[in-house]
């Protein structure tokens, strides 16, 4: 292959060829070739094991990318991505991965996977790669998949210490029947448990279904978010779907329903339904929601309604979730991300069909009160009350001041509960006290009121 005077072969070089290549390139990494490796070592290692693609000019090496097949994954695992200095204005990179690429699509393979500095990871982007977990405090591991133009909906499902659950959700995907390529994008948070195992499990089983990050370090400690910053990114579907690892769904044609609704409504941004909520702790099953109406909501809807949308029934558009970048991290993400996809006037399709089961007592949110969560809730809403057009003004406000006044009760009741047990605390060291004076006249003790 000829491009600018720039010749591209396969596996032409020498050991000498890729010595004196690596060693012209070694000041252009982060941290130096020279520094974490042998040069000529790496390079008869090259030479040895890896398949390359190399760019020539003349007799000279001025760009190379060489990688090494995995079959027990399917997939390619990229070491090296080179071009000299003065040859980088030609595009010989980009054409290397497109050699690359096109070998992924000729032979099946699923996909392309390499480390990349942060300082570059806008070039892979721009190549078609998607970021995926982070390998050291600079680099983050980058992912390209076969061509997945086809692919309708992603599913987005994201884990943290879910062993007991994870199963039962990932077979409610699996079982979905439908006319059109799903995949499915798991997210798991440097799981403690046996989680990352079961995982690998089905992406063995379904690997051109599942496609897992796992991170070595947890991502929502240090306020990443992950949804927006690891999941959406890398969705290559028309449509996004939610479901975290502890939740299920229960109905096979979910997607095929929902989908069906939005490829025939181009004014709506988004399908929910109803659920079931599981109480962990005492097994008790209730409907989500039982004063909800099936119907069309709206931004008001969202803004003044208690939260009817349960996360794992969402499909959304992504091309409307590209257009509304989410910027802020709020506590209460799904809430945000409802809002941000109906507040330029974008529709929701609500159905009362219970199709998924919501758990209620595990995860982050299990020990939170509902003084703390309306105080999250305020403040998302006075942040999005500030974006939006001044004819929600009344709906944001109207909102705000509820939670307000809800916080008001909670705190008055909560005063009067300690108000009581402080009474009922003296009470008891009175009597301790006469106790006291009673086995032991001598003692004196004198009580304060």
């Amino acid at each position: 292959m000829l491009s600018n005077g720039v010749i591209y072969e396969y596996n032409k070089s020498s050991v000498n060829d890729l010595f004196i290549h690596l060693s012209a390139v070694d000041n252009d990494y982060a941290v130096r070739l020279s520094d974490r490796t042998d040069i000529k070592e790496y390079a008869q290692k090259l030479f040895e094991k890896s398949a390359r693609i190399e760019a020539w000019d003349s007799d000279v090496l001025v760009g190379l990318v060489a990688y090494y097949n995995n079959q027990a994954t399917n997939s390619i695992y990229v070491s090296n991505v080179s071009v000299k200095n003065e040859f980088r204005s030609y595009g010989i990179a980009s054409n290397l991965l497109d050699i690359l690429k096109d070998n992924v699509i000729k032979n099946n393979i699923t996909k392309i996977v390499l480390e990349a500095d942060d300082s570059i990871i806008d070039f892979y982007e721009k190549n078609g790669f998607t970021i995926g977990k982070q390998i050291s405090d600079r680099s983050h591991e980058m992912e390209y998949y076969k061509d997945d133009k086809d692919i309708m909906v992603s599913i987005c499902c994201l884990v943290y210490n879910h062993e007991p659950y994870l199963r039962q959700c990932f077979d409610g995907f699996v079982m979905q029947k439908t006319n059109f390529p799903i995949e499915i994008l798991v997210h798991d948070d440097a799981s403690t448990d046996h989680s990352a195992d079961i995982i690998r499990e089905y992406t063995e089983k379904y690997p051109d279904l599942f496609k897992p990050i796992y991170q070595k370090e947890n991502q929502y400690s240090k306020g990443v978010k992950i949804t927006m910053t690891y999941q959406i990114p890398r969705a290559k579907g028309k449509y996004i779907a939610m479901c975290e690892g502890d939740d299920y769904w229960t109905d096979p044609h979910k997607l095929q329903k929902q989908v069906d609704f939005l490829e025939g409504h181009d004014d709506y941004v988004m399908c929910a339904h109803n659920s079931i909520v599981k109480d962990e702790s005492t097994g008790i099953m209730r409907c989500f929601n039982n004063w909800l109406q099936e119907d069309t909501y709206g931004y008001s809807d969202i803004i003044s309604k208690n939260w009817f949308i349960p996360t794992q029934s969402m499909l959304f558009r992504k091309d409307i979730y590209d257009a509304n970048k989410m910027d802020r991290h709020f506590y209460n993400g799904d809430y945000y991300l409802q809002l941000c996809l109906t507040r330029d006037g974008g529709l929701v399709h609500y159905s009362n069909e219970c199709m998924s089961v919501y758990r209620k007592g595990v995860g982050i949110s299990k020990g939170d009160t509902s003084y703390k969560n309306n105080l999250r809730l305020i403040d998302l809403l006075e942040y999005m009350s500030a974006l939006s057009d001044e004819k929600y003004k009344k709906v944001f406000d109207d909102k705000i001041a509820t939670l307000k006044q809800c916080n008001v009760k909670i705190d008055l009741e909560e005063r009067n509960i300690n108000s009581i047990w402080y009474k009922i605390r003296y009470k008891l060291l009175v009597l301790f006290i006469k106790i006291l004076r009673f086995k032991n006249p001598g003692v004196g003790i004198k009580i304060i009121h």
